[in-house]
């Protein structure tokens, strides 16, 4: 009996045995081949040994009787050998249980595995901390992961290597699938890949997967507006905020928005806000003695509570009240009244239900003039602060600091 030398190709492991002689192994179908002699064994009980890791393979060819056989190896170096890469050392950020991010996350350090078929390897540059992947770690999230899981939803990097025709090395992309983004590199379907203009800035492109794109559906998927239509928001100041207004301006829609931190009013108005309003009852009434007897064809609600009521008695008849956070964490109450008397339609948006029923052609429709907007500046998102993924505690600490202003990513060199 004599080793086999291997590589591998997808699943197929190939390599040279006594006397020279060709083989291959599919692990798919389980059958060996010598090429010198084309020969099947497939399954045989004296040969190929069916205990362990069938993937943890050793070989040898058989002069006397030309046939090739596989056998379970010692050790697990094969394998090893096969899924891993050893050039590339990672890190990323895990949690084996559901809780507070602070407690639960751990730092881990893996060799990235060889990629498949239609598979791409992304060095990752940025990736935020969004109040979902917050609630995604808590285990509030709507979709639940498998544990263990890598925590980060959304995330910009480059194609470091790619087994697809779609992507070369050095393509900038964001993903539309799972990201796995709170890590140095990540492995994706290419088909969960839409590539942006090399040259974007880094931080704003880690952040184009979820809030411009809210933005976008909320201003284009529930009404045909036109220049001059109103639309309120609440949370104005958030990444959604920020983004719905430069994009109502840039379509010539006049925007009422209300925020907590009266503060803030200047910056939104640079954004080319309309109108600012404390979100309050005394703001509300600012707000409707401003705007007289004119409404808002859309409203939309981040909070709950009495603030998302508030919008509510801004619509007009047919308007529509669209929710896509809770930040308030308070349900959404509707009055009998402006159901019967005004027909006021209650919508939902979850971008990431968007993302899953859409066609790639309807993603890259959305994302690749938001990624334009990017790129020449007239769309973006206030960042406060940037961590290494090794100082994950103080990058969820700043979260609730005084004083921030924007977003907090974490930011890979």
């Amino acid at each position: 009996m004599s080793g086999l030398v291997v590589t591998a190709m997808d699943s197929i492991l190939q390599g040279t045995c006594r006397r020279d002689t060709k083989i291959r192994y599919d692990l798919r179908t389980r059958v060996c081949v010598s090429r010198n002699h084309p020969k099947h064994l497939q399954n045989r009980p004296d040969k190929h040994q069916g205990k362990g890791d069938e993937k943890n393979l050793d070989g040898y060819f058989d002069g006397r009787t030309s046939h090739c056989a596989i056998e379970i190896a010692p050790t697990d170096t094969l394998r090893q050998a096969k899924t891993t890469n050893p050039t590339m050392q990672s890190n990323r950020l895990t949690f084996e249980t559901h809780g507070n991010p602070a407690d639960v996350l751990k730092l881990e350090s893996f060799n990235l595995p060889a990629i498949a078929d239609g598979e791409v390897l992304l060095k990752i540059h940025a990736s935020p901390v969004n109040p979902a992947d917050l609630n995604y770690i808590e285990g509030t999230y709507g979709v639940k992961p498998s544990l263990p899981a890598i925590a980060g939803i959304e995330c910009f990097g480059t194609v470091i290597q790619s087994r697809t025709g779609k992507f070369s090395e050095g393509d900038s992309v964001i993903t539309t699938g799972k990201a796995d983004g709170w890590a140095t590199h990540s492995i994706t379907n290419g088909d969960q890949l839409i590539t942006v203009p090399n040259g974007i800035d880094p931080l704003q492109a880690a952040m184009l997967k979820v809030n411009p794109a809210t933005a976008w559906l909320l201003l284009h998927h529930f009404s045909d507006l036109k220049k001059g239509d109103w639309v309120t928001l609440n949370a104005s100041n958030s990444g959604v905020g920020q983004c719905v207004i430069q994009l109502a301006a840039s379509m010539g829609i006049r925007t009422v928005c209300f925020l907590r931190n009266e503060s803030l009013s200047e910056e939104l108005s640079s954004l080319g806000a309309s109108h600012v309003f404390l979100d309050s009852p005394e703001g509300f009434s600012e707000a409707r003695e401003t705007i007289g007897k004119e409404r808002a064809k859309l409203a939309f609600n981040a909070v709950g509570g009495d603030s998302a009521l508030r919008l509510m008695k801004l619509l007009g008849e047919s308007g529509t009240h669209i929710t896509y956070g809770a930040m308030g964490r308070k349900p959404l109450t509707v009055p009998n009244g402006p159901l019967i008397f005004n027909d006021i339609r209650v919508r939902g948006l979850w971008v990431t239900k968007w993302m899953e029923k859409a066609s790639k052609k309807e993603l890259e429709n959305t994302y690749l003039p938001l990624a334009d907007r990017l790129l020449d500046g007239s769309l973006s998102q206030k960042v406060d602060s940037t961590f290494a993924l090794a100082d994950f505690r103080q990058a969820l600490a700043r979260l609730d600091e005084s004083g921030r202003n924007g977003k907090v990513l974490f930011e890979n060199p």
